[in-house]
């Protein structure tokens, strides 16, 4: 599959930089209420990574036009079958604690 190189400079002058802070600091709706099914007090690792990634996942799904049952059930299996497995967080500087592969050690 053929990458398509856009220049960021280009992407971002389509926006004004208001638009840009909105756009990146909201949080897609149907990620809310997903979110709120889930209780991560007790896994740190999952609550960064289901917070980091899940958003701009959450967003890739509705830019994408997803409908919102297709949304929900893919952002169901991404908390449940990869944030889970994403390991570790960063430590309070934004350094790796430590290096896994996705996947279980034997």
């Amino acid at each position: 599959m053929d990458v398509i190189a856009v220049p960021q400079h280009q992407i971002m002058q389509q926006y004004t930089p208001e638009e840009i802070t909105s756009i990146l600091s909201s949080e897609p709706q149907i990620w809310v209420l997903v979110n709120n099914f889930f209780t991560e007090e007790g896994n740190p690792d999952l609550r960064f990574w289901w917070r980091a990634t899940g958003v701009p996942f959450a967003v890739l799904l509705h830019q994408a036009g997803y409908p919102i049952d297709l949304q929900c059930q893919n952002l169901l299996f991404y908390y449940q079958c990869v944030a889970s497995e994403l390991g570790p967080g960063p430590d309070a500087q934004g350094m790796p604690k430590e290096c896994r592969g996705l996947g279980r050690a034997s």
